[in-house]
């Protein structure tokens, strides 16, 4: 029997889709890549087919990130894999943060998950050679992972992260 990972790396395949899935990585893990102080003054906007195009707060940081290009290049790709991004462009723009969500109420409980949700998750972010990078990945996962449909007693409770 094939494991689920194994599955879906070949359903990727058949689909074209393992390239245009490492480069949306990009997004998850860009902050932990550039760092807190890059990351407060750009947002990767696109990525296609290896180009990606960060959107900068300003000319004076566009320019400044010119000369960072191939360490950044090269610490996305540490983590995302050899080739995922092959070219960096700037352009001068609106630096929208995305919300972060409210802190959770006291006495709430954690998320569950469905069976198998955390194991695969873990199998999916273990090629990710750079251990923040990887870590980062894995939150993102974790977060946008859709809930175990809420049920009485423990099922669901051995895959708590």
């Amino acid at each position: 029997m094939e494991k689920a990972g194994e599955i879906l790396d070949h359903l990727f395949q058949r689909l074209n889709l393992k390239r245009p899935l490492r480069e949306q990585g990009v997004f998850a893990v860009w902050d932990a890549c550039v760092g807190e102080t890059v990351a407060g003054h750009t947002r990767p906007a696109s990525i296609q087919q290896g180009r990606l195009l960060v959107t900068v707060s300003d000319p004076a940081w566009m320019n400044q990130l010119q000369f960072l290009k191939e360490e950044i290049k090269q610490k996305l790709n540490s983590g995302l894999g050899r080739g995922v991004v092959r070219e960096i462009r700037f352009r001068v723009g609106e630096i929208k943060r995305p919300e972060k969500p409210a802190p959770a109420a006291s006495g709430s409980r954690p998320v569950l998950l469905e069976a198998g949700v955390l194991k695969a998750i873990d199998e999916a972010v273990a090629v990710i050679e750079d251990e923040e990078v990887r870590e980062s990945v894995r939150r993102y996962l974790l977060a946008v992972a859709k809930p175990a449909k809420s049920s009485e007693g423990s099922k669901g409770r051995d895959n708590l992260p």
